[in-house]
């Protein structure tokens, strides 16, 4: 079994975890759950098609460097990214429930995106040139997009008090970066179009489940600010 496929078959096995955490209330998610917004946020299954077109010219080895160091870059631009609106969010002093309800606003709407685009026509790449891509060109934003920093800015900050769900942050971010870096150097095997045609349909899944998930942590914070509005009452 090649790399991408096993890559595949582990976020595979996380899919009812996902589900579930729809139940399990808001702010209290656990590793899994983490990881499974990340997939769909920072995962591979934006970038797979756009890496695929713009690499195809290149070597094996000038591949596998620029998968690297495009990898290094985004990982630190999110870890960077999440400290620093963890940070403000600190200093502007914005309560849980409202970081709650931030997080689910922000994940809802990303989740959304990706449920739409599945019905959205697919619009024709331009035809790689000679150049040899930049990695920062790679690393934004094909690795690291703006809503995906958004979504870890927002757990950062949900999580700056507890450091034991901070950590599975810090975890499920490097998880779903090291799935990155596989799906990169594999990115011509993961092309093949039985593999493009599984990796759709699990977008499309993990993408309804997210929407359910993120409703969840929207009426959660909801729920908590209505409790908090009524115990300063």
């Amino acid at each position: 079994m090649t790399p991408p496929r096993i890559s595949l078959l582990a976020i595979l096995l996380l899919l009812p975890s996902i589900a579930l955490a729809a139940d399990e209330g808001g702010y209290r998610l656990g590793f899994l759950q983490i990881l499974g917004l990340f997939v769909v946020t920072l995962g591979p299954l934006k970038m797979i098609a756009p890496f695929g077109r713009v690499t195809s010219r290149l070597t094996q080895d000038a591949l596998r460097r620029l998968a690297f160091e495009s990898v290094l870059i985004g990982t630190c631009a999110v870890v960077l990214g999440g400290g620093l609106g963890s940070l403000l969010a600190s200093n502007w002093g914005v309560s849980t429930p409202i970081l709650t309800i931030c997080t689910g606003l922000i994940f809802f709407l990303i989740a959304l995106r990706a449920v739409l685009a599945q019905y959205e026509p697919a619009m024709p790449g331009a035809p790689p040139d000679d150049a040899v891509p930049s990695p920062f060109m790679i690393a934004f934003p094909m690795v690291v997009t703006p809503y995906g920093i958004a979504g870890v800015v927002a757990l950062v900050s949900l999580f700056q008090d507890d450091l034991d769900r901070m950590l599975q942050v810090v975890a499920a971010l490097l998880v779903v970066m090291a799935i990155n870096l596989i799906t990169m150097l594999y990115v011509r095997t993961v092309l093949s179009p039985l593999s493009a045609a599984m990796l759709q349909l699990l977008g499309a899944v993990l993408g309804v489940l997210q929407v359910a998930l993120a409703l969840r942590i929207l009426l959660i914070g909801l729920r908590d600010l209505g409790l908090a509005v009524n115990l300063h009452g």
